[in-house]
């Protein structure tokens, strides 16, 4: 009787890194002119940007069935192993509701879905350490209430460095992405269950140091005995670098750093040529 992770591929955990860990993912679809692909399975995040661009029509993404849930819930019961989900936000995506109605399917009862109430690499750090977790051998009621925990303590800010899907989505007018351009304007996220809009600096290097300065006096701060991921979006994007190097003349993280792309759920609202970073709070 083992522990199983379930979570869904906003995460941006791939089919490799996913049956070296024994993660199940279910996969959001992505559809551009048509042609319908599974995220982190038949469409990499660089293939993706590349066919979006050139794209004819609006890009869609749907959330995974619940029958897809249902077949990993299904085998993890037929195994006798514990289940516990992550995944989006409810409120950006009908991922968790899809998983909720298929383990309401299994009739299974021991199986603990979370609301990460974020998105990304987010996801993928509240993987991370519940995968940690189970590897140390935590029993199944001790990693759920921990999970909780980390889950209150999770943070992220994603700055926005290409405001051109954002007009294409209709999330952003057209008047308004042309000022922002004009401007210069790097607008930075954070989510907390919905995307909210926290400052609108000028540049590269101004939103990095309003990014940090947030995470500074607004919370209390990057937990550097933990993982802390970097999220780069598109394939040209290079000026993560600088924000690592920020991140750790301020922070003092880089022992504990990941790097890693983001991918087509995501890179399709926010665009190429942004970045992000994801936490834990020092409690």
């Amino acid at each position: 009787m083992g522990i199983r992770i379930v979570t869904d591929s906003t995460s941006d955990i791939d089919v490799l890194e996913a049956a070296e860990k024994g993660i199940s993912v279910g996969r959001l679809t992505v559809v551009i002119d048509g042609v319908e692909y599974v995220e982190g399975d038949t469409i990499t995040y660089k293939d993706f940007f590349e066919k979006a661009d050139n794209a004819k029509s609006p890009v869609l993404t749907s959330q995974p069935s619940p029958e897809s849930f249902l077949k990993i819930f299904n085998e993890a019961k037929e195994a006798g192993d514990y289940v516990i989900g992550l995944f989006v936000s409810q409120n950006l995506s009908g991922t968790f509701q899809s998983a909720n109605i298929a383990a309401d399917a299994s009739e299974y009862d021991k199986i603990y879905l979370i609301d990460t109430n974020n998105i990304s690499i987010s996801v993928r750090l509240m993987v991370y350490k519940a995968y940690e977790l189970i590897q140390s051998g935590v029993d199944f009621e001790e990693l759920c209430a921990t999970m909780e925990d980390y889950k209150n303590r999770l943070d992220a800010y994603t700055i926005v460095g290409d405001l051109t899907y954002l007009k294409r989505s209709g999330r952003l007018s057209p008047g308004t992405a042309f000022v922002a351009n004009l401007l210069n304007i790097k607008p930075v996220t954070t989510v907390n269950g919905k995307v909210d809009v926290v400052a609108k600096p000028r540049g590269k290097k101004g939103a990095i140091e309003k990014t940090l300065d947030i995470i500074e006096n607004t919370t209390t701060g990057i937990d550097k005995n933990e993982m802390c991921i970097v999220g780069y979006i598109g394939p040209e994007t290079t000026w993560h670098k600088d924000l690592i190097i920020r991140l750790d003349e301020r922070f003092g993280v880089a022992k504990n750093l990941k790097v890693y792309p983001i991918g087509a759920s995501v890179g399709n609202h926010v665009g190429a040529d942004s970045v992000a970073i994801a936490f834990f709070r020092n409690n």
